[in-house]
């Protein structure tokens, strides 16, 4: 079993110093083929470990990251997931969210939300290889 993974940076591109604390929100994901169902889970992932949460702030042009991961585990079908949507809040729709551009495979049980893992927001442009 393997376990595709992406670093997401998100960058203030406001002129104000924001807040960010804990986990972002996946509230969508798509295919080339439509949107699919997703559960979420809140933790580290194996190549990248979960900061702790903490509360932060990011300066006018600053950055933060966290790191998103799938499943190969499951017979379910093969996709690879390109956009997801990131919510930096409890309060932000879909169509308010970020739209990230990804390349995540994963599997899933028929039937079922496809797993995506996320590490907490941390400062900065996020570990390196």
């Amino acid at each position: 079993m393997n376990q595709p993974w992406s670093i997401v940076t998100v960058t203030n591109t406001s002129g104000r110093a924001c807040t960010l604390h804990g986990y972002p929100t996946i509230t969508a994901a798509w295919t080339r083929q439509g949107r699919y169902p997703v559960d979420v889970l809140d933790a580290g992932i194996y190549e990248v470990m979960d900061p702790t949460p903490t509360l932060f702030s990011v300066a006018p042009r600053g950055h933060a990251w966290f790191a998103a991961g799938t499943g190969m585990g499951y017979e379910g079908p093969l996709l690879t997931f390109t956009e997801v949507a990131v919510a930096t809040d409890a309060h932000t729709s879909v169509g308010r969210s970020l739209h990230v551009p990804v390349a995540l495979g994963a599997t899933g049980r028929k039937g079922q939300p496809y797993g995506i893992t996320v590490t907490a927001f941390a400062p900065g442009t996020g570990p390196r290889n």
